[in-house]
């Protein structure tokens, strides 16, 4: 029997893909890849972001691909820094004017814009990430494999090594910089990830993160927090809304009326500048790719990307050797290998199915099938860092209480 004409690429005649999602794709010519789920239901807007973020993913892929470079830091971070700038100095200024109208002559009713001018001044000051209050720091005295793994890797990023190592229980690993004055470099690991990777891959996972210390990723630059937080601030503050259970007194009205314009400008604006942040962001996760694919290797960086593709299916492997308390290396790692041995026939839709799933113009990563491809075709070289089975497993025998306290909130995953 024959195939349906609706089961082939009208433009390649490839035959589609049809069991991974409800809108079918091309594999060979991408037909139709950047279309909404049929229940997604787009606004228009929703359709425009779109179709603008394809453009422009799609295009810096290709870019990198010719070039087999990497991205250099585009206008976007100095257009970044200057609005950071302007907001600053409106800060100050208005900080400035509402002192000065409040000592005029004091007290008289100059206080009153006085106070406004302050009131503004502080909703946007500059303000800066904070560490966890729940996360669990791993001081080096308790691992010292683990901390001595850091080094090696920090020192082939050419970054200096974070000053704060904690766990999570996410299947995620994450870096940044806490503090507005006191500036220190913060490693956060994921154990329900950690504790399913190989050791190579481990240090792919390090020196990503640490890729992000010397590329500058927006979130991390002090000079381009303004511009993240500040617009956002005003909008949220702005925002109108009548007190529930209350009727809206005329007063009531009137603000909301003057309120609503201004805050939708505001809103507007924040949304423009964090596109172009994301924009920024999605370059340094190449950069920060590229650090790492340079110091663990090719095929190390590529095998940790992709489980990055497969992460859904990977989580529902960790989340049941949580509840079935197994949850440790000898028992998470050989299901997790298992799990991609099954999952590996159907890698390449996957990899391509991500750009559908994870496009957006405010993603603050490429499409994790891109950068597998792009890790793939890179020149393949000898790893820089090595971490043999035995420093692994030493490193998972002084996690082994980190693995146990965090077991239980694994197994809550949904």
């Amino acid at each position: 029997m024959s195939l349906a004409v609706s089961e082939y690429c009208p433009d390649c005649q490839a035959r589609l893909v049809t069991d991974l999602s409800e809108a079918p794709w091309c594999p060979v010519c991408l037909w139709n890849l950047a279309a909404f789920e049929p229940a997604d239901d787009p606004h228009i807007l929703d359709r425009l972001s779109r179709r603008i973020a394809y453009r422009d993913t799609i295009a810096t892929f290709e870019r990198l691909r010719m070039t087999v470079g990497v991205p250099e830091v585009s206008r976007s971070r100095y257009l970044l820094t200057a609005i950071s700038a302007v907001l600053l100095l409106a800060t100050v200024g208005l900080a400035g004017l509402g002192v000065w109208l409040c000592l005029r002559s004091f007290p008289n009713w100059w206080i009153v814009p006085g106070a406004f001018c302050l009131a503004v001044a502080w909703a946007m000051r500059p303000r800066s990430n904070k560490l966890d209050e729940y996360a669990q720091v791993v001081e080096a005295s308790a691992a010292p494999t683990l901390h001595a793994l850091i080094d090696r890797v920090a020192a082939a990023a050419g970054t200096p090594r974070p000053q704060v190592v904690v766990t999570d229980p996410s299947f995620n690993t994450a870096s940044g910089v806490v503090g507005l004055f006191r500036r220190r470099r913060v490693l956060a690991i994921g154990t329900a990830l950690w504790i399913g990777l190989e050791p190579q891959e481990r240090v792919a996972l390090l020196a990503h993160e640490f890729g992000h210390f010397s590329n500058e990723n927006p979130h991390r630059r002090l000079g381009a927090r303004p511009a993240l937080t500040v617009l956002y601030a005003l909008a949220d503050m702005t925002r109108p809304q009548f007190r529930p259970g209350v009727h809206p007194s005329p007063l009531d009205r009137v603000a909301y009326l003057l309120l609503s314009p201004l805050h939708k400008l505001l809103e507007l604006a924040d949304i423009g500048v964090y596109a172009i942040a994301m924009r920024e962001s999605q370059r340094a996760e190449y950069r920060a790719d590229a650090v790492a694919a340079r110091i663990a290797g090719r095929d190390g960086m590529a095998a940790l990307m992709e489980k990055g593709v497969n992460g859904e299916s990977l989580v529902t492997v960790v989340t049941s050797k949580a509840r079935a308390r197994e949850f440790t290396p000898e028992k998470v790692r050989p299901a997790v290998r298992e799990a991609m041995a099954r999952l590996a026939p159907r890698s390449a839709h996957r990899r391509q199915l991500t750009i559908r799933a994870e496009m957006s113009l405010f993603a603050s990563h490429p499409p994790t099938g891109l950068r597998v491809r792009l890790i793939e075709e890179a020149a393949g070289a000898a790893a820089q860092v090595a971490c043999p089975e035995a420093e692994s497993a030493r490193i998972d025998m002084e996690l082994a209480g980190v693995y146990e306290k965090a077991r239980r909130d694994v197994a809550r995953f949904e």
